[in-house]
């Protein structure tokens, strides 16, 4: 009995610290993107690093795999010599907060 209400008491302090930390939460403006290009592990890196207070539970929001997905799939352009600029940055922020709301058919068009 008394454990279910401890378990419970500890989710709703990390429902509330997340809640905070969500409302406080602030995308990066594109001139705080990266201005020198980054191989894809730093682009991983960064990217899951910003977003991590949108799904703190989840480790990689963006994997590579994704990534050449988006390329195959032209949502964003090649990287230049596999190295990803501001531009590759922004898109893969942009797709990857609104990825659990629309399908990528949507964010192609």
């Amino acid at each position: 009995k008394g454990g279910a209400c401890k378990t419970m008491k500890i989710d709703l302090d990390e429902l509330q610290a997340w809640v905070k930390d969500a409302c406080d939460f602030e995308l990066p403006s594109y001139n705080e993107l990266p201005g020198i290009k980054l191989y894809m592990e730093q682009v991983l890196d960064y990217i899951n690093n910003v977003l991590m207070t949108l799904n703190p539970y989840e480790k990689d929001l963006v994997t590579s795999f994704m990534v050449n997905n988006y390329v195959k799939a032209k949502i964003i352009k090649m990287p230049d010599k596999k190295k990803y600029d501001r531009e590759h940055l922004g898109y893969l922020i942009f797709i990857a907060s609104l990825k659990r709301l629309y399908c990528l058919g949507f964010l192609k068009a």
